[in-house]
């Protein structure tokens, strides 16, 4: 139509929406009619079906047959029965469609065991949704320990490419990038996201742990005079799908606030690692000091993890000596260090989760 403007007008655009719950209600009623029988879940039925007449006939078969009744009875025959067997078998038939596809969603381009699993929250965030839609901007702000993670596949590209550009994925996903929205129109699809067994569908995927019980994974503590190592380590750590507290990337939320009440109990607490670049300009600096003085009793308790440089003292934190480390030389190229110190740090998170 971009082409040929004038057929605007001669095109009608027709919606396969999903059945309303009256008209799934009605199918079980005819078929129950039919074959003279009473069923106990019929409004789990209807519930369940996501609109999908299909569904409702599957659920009404299972349920049936696991009754016996495989014909009309000769009389009112009431069925009581357990609704999640039902379920559980019509879910198990649809995951030979289906569960290729979410575990190639949820593990993304690469799968990264020691990450925050983002695309894996998004599929979920999408199954518990009222309607068919996720805004992703909405569930990104309600969901704040995933915000860095989920933030980055949908900023750079990487879950528009994926939708775009994966046939199978495409089958069941639309993404707006525009308005950020990811958007199912299967019903069957709808019904067996909606009943994955989370934990163990994260572990099918690769994933160590689907639960986190603190805000970050890392924040970095630094001089602004050591930024060249602390920003392309950001990049690394962030590439590993790892939440991490870099302020460059929080300045928007510092703007009128008290930075010191906002920076304290991300050193004290919100953060698994805190990771110290200890430069010669660290003890001079203001900002440093009040992360310092947060994260100083933490040394016992095996979360900071101190990065030093050759050639320069670290007096000023005298646990250093006896916690382990990492050391940059400036004399060389940096940029292979950082990647093999990402790299410890990767392997660190998930052994420790």
């Amino acid at each position: 139509m971009s082409f040929a403007n004038d057929l605007v007008n001669r095109i009608d655009i027709v919606r396969f929406d999903s059945n309303p719950d009256y008209k799934v209600r009605e199918l079980v009623s005819k078929g129950e009619k039919e074959l003279k029988v009473a069923i106990n879940v019929s409004d789990d039925i209807v519930r369940e079906s996501c609109g999908s007449f299909y569904i409702a006939q599957m659920l009404c078969k299972e349920i049936c047959v696991a009754s016996g009744v495989t014909e009309a009875r000769e009389k009112l025959f009431p069925i009581e029965i357990s609704f999640e067997a039902a379920r559980l078998k019509v879910w198990d038939r649809l995951s030979m469609s289906f569960r290729k596809r979410c575990v190639k969603f949820c593990q993304g381009a690469k799968l990264k065991k020691a990450g925050r699993a983002p695309y894996l929250h998004v599929l979920n965030w999408l199954a518990n949704c009222d309607d068919w839609t996720l805004e992703l901007r909405d569930a990104i702000r309600t969901h704040q320990q995933h915000r860095g993670s989920v933030s980055q596949i949908v900023e750079k590209g990487y879950l528009r490419d994926m939708v775009a550009n994966d046939p199978d994925i495409r089958q069941v996903f639309h993404y707006e990038e525009s308005s950020e929205q990811l958007t199912v129109d299967d019903p069957q699809f709808l019904f067996y996201i909606k009943n994955i067994p989370w934990r163990q569908f994260s572990r099918d995927c690769g994933y160590i742990s689907v639960k986190f019980d603190r805000r970050y994974d890392v924040a970095l503590s630094f001089a602004g005079s050591d930024r060249d190592v602390a920003e392309p380590l950001f990049n690394h750590l962030q590439d590993l799908d790892l939440e991490v507290f870099y302020d460059r990337n929080e300045q928007h939320r510092l703007l009128a606030t008290d930075i010191e009440e906002y920076l304290k109990p991300i050193y004290r607490s919100e953060a698994r690692y805190v990771i110290v670049i200890l430069g010669s300009e660290y003890p001079r600096r203001i900002w440093t000091r009040v992360e310092s003085e947060a994260f100083a009793e933490r040394f016992e308790k095996d979360s900071i993890i101190p990065v030093t440089f050759k050639g320069i003292a670290t007096g000023l934190f005298h646990p250093v000596s006896s916690t382990g480390g990492f050391e940059f030389d400036r004399t060389i190229d940096l940029a292979p260090q950082i990647a093999e110190f990402s790299r410890l740090v990767g392997k660190r998170i998930e052994e420790s989760r």
